[in-house]
């Protein structure tokens, strides 16, 4: 531990090493120790890394705080690494296009992902230098802070997950995007996409059905990482580092 000022509750203190994405999410893709992890970066002058434990940064959080960070990166993992069950799949024309979860706690697991995307603003670590919440930052602390998870539109969430057996344990670093010119931030862990309005505007119509809402089943859309537009790009990457001499 080395002293500092923590990030969130900004008093000095002992820091600790605060993972961004949780360390379940690690276990979870390495899947024990048959396939051990490695970190790529999309920057060719950074080598690839065996990261058995994650990705963590020592300049955050105290240990008090990181403590109540756990609550809801223990709850997300509970929720949402496991297999989905065949029961709750929404088809269409034969194909599954979703799930639902009927009974989850909203105020929780809204504050998993805004937990997540604090901490992955306030690291300095390389593999999270395209997350900055900017503006954002106070209102999002304050929520996390509170626990008040907001309403629908307040950091909407929206979730899509990978059910493929290629997909299903995918995790890159998180990036912004706009979409129907609403800017959103992605994170991507463990076979899901979590998108996250960061903008005052209101969410796009098309996010209505599946944005996270208090009251009402979780809905998670379901896609294959082949036909995801980003594949291409992360095959790229990974093909790169693996023929490099």
């Amino acid at each position: 531990m080395k002293s500092g000022r923590c990030k969130f509750c900004e008093s000095d203190a002992l820091l600790v090493k605060a993972h961004i994405y949780p360390k379940s999410v690690y276990d979870y893709i390495r899947r024990g120790d048959k396939y051990p992890s490695k970190l790529y970066s999309s920057d060719s002058r950074i080598h690839p890394k065996r990261t058995q434990i994650g990705v963590y940064d020592q300049t955050i959080l105290c240990q008090t705080c990181e403590d109540g960070f756990k609550k809801y990166d223990d709850y997300g993992a509970a929720l949402l690494l496991k297999d989905v069950d065949p029961a709750t799949l929404i088809p269409n024309a034969n194909t599954p296009v979703a799930y639902s979860v009927a009974k989850y706690d909203y105020t929780r697991l809204k504050l998993f992902f805004l937990g997540v995307l604090w901490r992955a603003s306030a690291s300095r670590h390389e593999v999270f230098q395209k997350c900055d919440l900017g503006p954002h930052e106070h209102a999002v602390r304050a929520m996390i802070r509170d626990g008040d998870p907001g309403g629908p539109e307040d950091f909407g969430v929206a979730l899509r997950r990978y059910i493929d057996d290629l997909g299903q344990y995918s995790t890159t670093s998180p990036y912004r995007t706009k979409i129907c010119g609403v800017n959103f931030t992605v994170l991507h862990m463990a076979g899901y996409k979590a998108f996250i309005k960061t903008d005052r505007r209101l969410l796009p119509v098309e996010f209505a059905p599946c944005v996270l809402a208090p009251g009402r089943p979780l809905y998670v859309l379901t896609h294959d990482i082949r036909l995801d537009k980003d594949f291409a790009f992360m095959r790229k990457v990974v093909m790169s580092r693996t023929h490099r001499k």
